[in-house]
Order: C-alpha cells, then structure tokens, then sequence
C-alpha cells in the first residue's frame, strides 16, 4: 500500500506471515497494531487465522531529492534482546513474559527514535559518477549511493539505487530501490507490465 501525505511517502509492505491459533489471535487483537499494520488475511479450513503484518518505510520528496527516514538515535536493546532470547530458548521464562518484554523494549526504542530524513536519491547526484557518497548533513548514516542501473520503460526513465554501508561491527549492509521518474516504486507498486 502507498499513501501519499503532502511531499511525505509512506508504504506498507508485508513483513511476515503467519497462521496463529484462536487463542494466539485473541492477544494479536488487543495489540494496538492491529487493524493498522496488522490484518487477518485468511481463514484456514482448520480454524487457524492467517495474520500479516506490515513494515512501513517514509519517504520525503522534495525539490527532486528522495529521502528516505530512518532513526538517528539507533536502539541499545539489542544485547537485552539477546538476552531474553536466551532465557526464552531455554524455557527460562514462558512466552508471555517473553513476547511482554520484548514488546516493553520496542516501546522504549519507539518513544526514544528521532527520525530524520537522509538524502538516497536525487538525479543530478549521478550526472558525473555512478557512486556517491553525500555529506553526513544530507545522510546521517555516510551511506554510499550507487546508481545500478537506469532505463527506459514504457516511456518513463527508471533507475536502480543501491544503498550501501556497513554495520558497527565491520559488516556490509546492502538494500536498493526502483523508481520510475514520478517516484513510483516499481517492485512494490506493481508499475511493470507483463
């Protein structure tokens, strides 16, 4: 799903899948994600109820710049997070307790995100290199932005965008984009046609 809010770009796209028993789905219902990112997708014929859940990604686009918003004020959970995986995998604690402390640290992480806008895509970033890397002012997180490949489809100029970077720990991290020239996203807004 898209929705467009003044300059902003939200899209919800399915993050996981999965079949939860009545019992499960009754505590999925009083989540306040509910009927927002997370919706019943089926009924199975033995009674188990096929739950999606949605990641949404914003976007701002402005004076032919694409920001994408990520978090400036990344989560120190992840060690807890770890933790409580040990303890769950261990049958240390029950999956109630689990799944309340779980949910209490991405409350935390949550109410202490500032979003902020880093720059991803602007065509005149690629009118001399295929590789850029914009000043920390424009992308908080030194991101390299690579332009893999451009071209025409049914008569509007598309481009490829690759985000590269790498993790606190030395790791690559890689994700890209397809847009057409309107800033519609190709693979998820179904803009090819077969």
């Amino acid at each position: 799903m898209r929705g467009n809010f003044g300059d902003t770009i939200k899209i919800w796209t399915s993050g996981s899948d999965s079949y939860q028993s009545l019992i499960q789905f009754k505590d999925i219902i009083k989540n306040q994600s509910f009927g927002i990112t997370q919706f019943v997708k089926s009924i199975d014929n033995d009674g188990r109820i096929y739950v999606s859940t949605y990641h949404q990604t914003e976007f701002i686009y402005r004076n032919d710049s694409l920001f994408e918003m990520g978090n400036s004020n990344p989560p120190a959970s992840e060690p807890l997070t770890q933790l409580f995986d040990q303890y769950f995998f261990k049958k240390q604690i029950d999956k109630n307790t689990y799944e309340a402390r779980l949910d209490s640290l991405h409350e935390i992480e949550e109410k202490q995100a500032v979003y902020t806008p880093k720059l991803i895509f602007s065509e005149k970033m690629f009118q001399n290199k295929k590789e850029v890397t914009p000043s920390k002012k424009l992308n908080f997180e030194g991101d390299t932005i690579e332009l893999e490949n451009k071209w025409t489809e049914n008569g509007k100029t598309c481009y490829l965008i690759r985000i590269n970077n790498k993790t606190k720990d030395g790791e690559k991290t890689t994700y890209a984009y397809a847009i057409d020239e309107n800033v519609r996203f190709i693979q998820w807004e179904g803009c090819t046609v077969k």
